[in-house]
């Protein structure tokens, strides 16, 4: 599905089954730009960001557990 920017009927174009849809360039005749490309972007990015900090977070809290766990030990708890 593409996002596209439509500000004037010229923007829209009928496709084989007479339904208004937005035509390939806007009314300037300028190629229209995909509005997902730049938001997937964002989100892949965001993901990665995301994933990172769970594997530091995940790993931070095994390492605490470790450290934890051999402080009981030396305890003798």
């Amino acid at each position: 599905m593409r996002m596209l920017k439509i500000t004037t009927m010229d923007d829209l174009v009928k496709n084989s089954m007479n339904i208004l849809e937005p035509s390939p360039v806007d009314a300037t005749g300028n190629d229209r730009e995909d509005g997902m490309k730049f938001h997937f972007h964002v989100t892949a990015k965001s993901f990665v960001v995301v994933v990172v900090v769970v594997v530091v977070v995940v790993t931070a809290k095994s390492f605490l557990h470790i450290y934890i766990y051999k402080l009981l030990h030396r305890w003798g708890v």
